[in-house]
């Protein structure tokens, strides 16, 4: 795998690191396969740089276009504090031409109007995945995609389309913005592997199980389909649901329908938990 590009440790970028990153990168150019372009700036800086400059642009573009062998390309990042940035159209134009099989996008972009619909790309991951980002995953309609919603913001809800095959969701529920009824709806592609990631993101092991109460009552509502015919399955801050598959002649674990005899347990646990490890009497909360 080829990486490039990073920020130093002030947020500045580092043009003479990333030139001998890209130098590196095209003495390799014949055996590279994956590329992820990873900007490594920390997300507690409160005023970062733009990712992807324009000054550097054209010299990344020069590298890439040496690589001929490309199956799968990767932008990936921190999310920043202030502003979001545009995908340079230039950058773009080189995806169209290198047609990689899969495709993401992990980092905060807008993207420009009139973007050419990259063919070929066979699966296509979206973080964050919002009503503008949403116009890329509706213009590539990739048969797989990978979903992950923004943390404590709106969702924006998905509409399946006609040859998807799979798709994996994720996103914290606890503190998404005004989710409504039936949400997450795959009616129009019961063939399609389904997998959604529901997490319920709390910092005290003391809120966990008052906030799984709270999450697993609102799940049913939050999907068109059954969740009886869906394998349910909890682990601690996360819940995954996944439908069962055609003939399947099992147990589907329903971990979603209330159980007050565990619900009782696993909150005297908790509790006996903090008897041993008493809070302090101020909790620190991060810088960011």
């Amino acid at each position: 795998m080829g990486q490039v590009l990073h920020h130093t440790s002030n947020a500045q970028w580092n043009i003479k690191s990333i030139r001998a990153r890209l130098e590196h990168l095209r003495s390799k150019a014949p055996f590279v396969r994956k590329l992820e372009v990873f900007d490594s700036h920390s997300e507690c800086k409160a005023d970062p740089q733009d990712v992807l400059p324009a000054a550097i642009i054209p010299e990344l573009l020069d590298v890439l276009k040496t690589l001929h062998n490309l199956v799968s390309v990767t932008f990936k990042g921190f999310y920043l504090r202030r502003g979001i940035s545009t995908f340079p159209v230039a950058l773009w134009g080189w995806l169209v031409a290198v047609t990689p099989r899969e495709l993401r996008f992990e980092m905060e972009f807008t993207f420009p109007k009139d973007l050419r619909r990259i063919d070929g790309v066979q699966m296509l991951a979206m973080k964050p995945y919002t009503e503008a980002t949403n116009r890329i995953v509706q213009m590539q309609r990739p048969p797989s995609l990978h979903l992950h919603f923004p943390y404590r913001q709106h969702f924006f809800k998905f509409t399946a389309y006609d040859g998807l095959r799979s798709i994996d969701m994720k996103g914290d529920i606890l503190h998404a913005e005004d989710l409504l009824p039936k949400f997450f709806d795959f009616t129009q592609v019961p063939e399609a592997d389904v997998r959604v990631e529901a997490t319920f993101d709390v910092q005290l092991r003391l809120l966990i199980p008052g906030s799984w109460i709270k999450v697993s009552r609102r799940l049913p509502n939050l999907f068109a389909e059954d969740l009886a015919l869906w394998d349910v399955v909890r682990n601690d801050r996360t819940v995954v649901l996944k439908p069962a598959p055609p003939g399947f002649q099992g147990t589907l674990r329903q971990d979603h329908v209330p159980n007050e005899e565990k619900e009782r347990k696993e909150q005297a646990d908790i509790d006996h938990y903090y008897e041993l490890h008493p809070l302090p009497d101020v909790i620190e909360e991060p810088d960011c």
